[in-house]
C-alpha cells in the first residue's frame, strides 16, 4: 500500500514538473514576444517620428538651397549691373575727354599765330588716330580750314601758260601744308570703320577742294579718291603715288607738276591742264578728259587703256612706252609729238599728227614730216627735244 502511494506520488511529480516547465517556457515566450512587439512598436514609432521630423528638415533644406541660388544669381546680377555702370561711366568720361580735346584743337585753329594753328592741326590728327570713326567730322574741319586759308587760284589763260622761271616755285604756307598732309594721309573711311566696328557712322562726303590755289603742295601718297579739284591750281605740286581715282578735274591745272605712279583712273574733266607735266608710270585708265592740254608733257609707261581724250592736245609731248590703241583721240592734236615705242590708234590721221618725231612706233605713219626744233611762236618751255 505504501509502495502504491509512493508510485502515484512519483508519477504526479513527473507529470507536474513538465507542466511547470512548459508554463515557464510559455511565459518566457510570451514575455519575449511582448518585448519584440515593444521593440517593433518603438522602432515603428521612431521611424514615424523620423519621417514626421524629416519632412520639415527637407523643406528647410530646399528653402536654404533656393535662397542660396537666389542670392548667388542676385549677386551675379548686381555684379553685371556694376560692370555695365562702370563701362557707361567710362564711356561718358572718354566722350567728355574727346570733346574737350576736339574743342581745344578747334580753338587753336583760330589762333593768329601760325605755330599754334599747326599744333591744333596735329592735335586733330592724334584725335583721328585714336577715334577713326570721327573721321567725317575731323575731315570737314580740315577742309574748312584749307578753304579759309588757301588763296583763290589765278589760272590765267590756258592758251599761253608761260612759266616765269625767274620767280621761285610757289609753295603753300606751312599751316596750310600741314592741313593738306593730315587730310591726304588719313585712312580710307571703310578701313576706319573696320577698326572701330561702329554701326551707323555717317558716310563721308567727297572732299571739296575746288577753286583753291594749292600750287607747289606736297601731296605724295595722298588718298584723295573722288575729290573735287575743279578749278584748283596744282601747278608744281608733287602728287607722286597719290590716288585721285574718280576725281573731278574740270579746269584743274597740273602744269609742271610731278605725277610719278599716280592713279587718276575713272576721273573726268573738261579743259584739264597737264602742260609740261612729268607723268611717269601710274594709270589714267578709263579717264574722260575732254579738250585736255598735254602740251610738252612727258608720258612714260602710263596705262591709258580705255581713256577718252577727244579734242585733246598732245602737241610737242614726249611719249614713250605707251599703248594708245584703245584711247579715243578724236580730233586730237599730236603735232610735233616725240614718240618712241608707242602704239598709235589705227584711225590716227595726218591731220591730227602733221609732223613729229617717231621712233619704233606702230603703225608706221608714212608721210609724217620732221617738225622744227621748237614750236613756232611758242615758249621754249613747251619743247622737250630728243629722247626721254
Amino acid at each position: 500500500m505504501a509502495d502504491r502511494i509512493r508510485t502515484a506520488a512519483s508519477g504526479r511529480r513527473r507529470v507536474r514538473t513538465p507542466t511547470l516547465r512548459s508554463r515557464a517556457s510559455s511565459a518566457a515566450g510570451s514575455r519575449g514576444s511582448a518585448s519584440r512587439g515593444l521593440r517593433t512598436a518603438a522602432s515603428q514609432q521612431r521611424q514615424s517620428w523620423s519621417q514626421r521630423a524629416g519632412l520639415p528638415i527637407s523643406i528647410a533644406a530646399v528653402m536654404i538651397a533656393g535662397w542660396t541660388a537666389y542670392d548667388t544669381n542676385r549677386s551675379a546680377d548686381i555684379a553685371q549691373d556694376s560692370v555695365a555702370l562702370t563701362r557707361e561711366q567710362l564711356r561718358i568720361a572718354e566722350a567728355t575727354h574727346l570733346t574737350e580735346r576736339f574743342t581745344a584743337a578747334v580753338d587753336q585753329l583760330g589762333s593768329e599765330k601760325k605755330e599754334v594753328r599747326i599744333t591744333g592741326i596735329l592735335q586733330l590728327e592724334r584725335i583721328l588716330r585714336d577715334n577713326p570713326a570721327e573721321q567725317p567730322t575731323i575731315t570737314g574741319v580740315l577742309v574748312n580750314f584749307i578753304r579759309e586759308h588757301a588763296a583763290k587760284p589765278n589760272l590765267g589763260s590756258a592758251s599761253s601758260p608761260v612759266r616765269d622761271w625767274s620767280r621761285p616755285v610757289p609753295m603753300p604756307a606751312s599751316d596750310l601744308q600741314a592741313a593738306l598732309t593730315v587730310l591726304a594721309r588719313r585712312e580710307p573711311l571703310d578701313v576706319a570703320r573696320q577698326q572701330t566696328s561702329r554701326d551707323g557712322a555717317p558716310p563721308e562726303a567727297p572732299l571739296d577742294l575746288s577753286g583753291l590755289d594749292l600750287a607747289g603742295a606736297d601731296l605724295k601718297h595722298a588718298r584723295l579718291r573722288h575729290v573735287d579739284l575743279s578749278r584748283t591750281d596744282l601747278a608744281f605740286a608733287d602728287l607722286s603715288q597719290a590716288d585721285l581715282t574718280g576725281a573731278s578735274l574740270t579746269s584743274t591745272s597740273f602744269n609742271w607738276a610731278m605725277l610719278h605712279d599716280t592713279t587718276i583712273e575713272e576721273s573726268d574733266g573738261v579743259g584739264t591742264q597737264f602742260i609740261e607735266t612729268r607723268i611717269v608710270g601710274g594709270s589714267f585708265a578709263g579717264t574722260l578728259l575732254h579738250t585736255a592740254d598735254f602740251r610738252g608733257a612727258m608720258l612714260h609707261r602710263v596705262d591709258v587703256s580705255g581713256a577718252r581724250w577727244p579734242r585733246t592736245s598732245l602737241a610737242w609731248a614726249a611719249i614713250s612706252d605707251v599703248d594708245l590703241r584703245t584711247v579715243d583721240l578724236e580730233d586730237a592734236s599730236l603735232r610735233g609729238v616725240n614718240a618712241r615705242h608707242v602704239t598709235f590708234p589705227g584711225s590716227l590721221t595726218a591731220a591730227e599728227m602733221p609732223c613729229g618725231k617717231l621712233t619704233d612706233t606702230s603703225p608706221q605713219h608714212l608721210g609724217i614730216k620732221q617738225c622744227p626744233e621748237k614750236p613756232p611762236g611758242s615758249p621754249q618751255e613747251l619743247w622737250r627735244p630728243g629722247p626721254l
